[in-house]
């Protein structure tokens, strides 16, 4: 009898332990962006054009990136 119980809690140990991996697998899964989906969005890699015009920069920030040193 000690056995069947044993082996009963041992199923639902392993139960709950691949539930809480299966979650949290997917939850990992579903916040992983490509690298490529979140520079898309950043003014640093968009030139400064696309990043003033689409108000990621103010225009003192676009005027400082496109001046001319001489």
């Amino acid at each position: 009898m000690e056995t069947i119980f044993s082996l009963l809690w041992s199923l639902v140990v392993g139960t709950v332990k691949f539930g809480v991996n299966a979650f949290f697998f997917f939850i990992r899964l579903a916040s992983d962006v490509s690298e490529e989906e979140q520079n898309a969005n950043d003014a640093s890699y968009m030139d400064p054009w696309n990043a003033y015009s689409n108000g990621h920069i103010s225009y003192a920030e676009y005027v400082e990136k496109t001046r001319i040193n001489k």
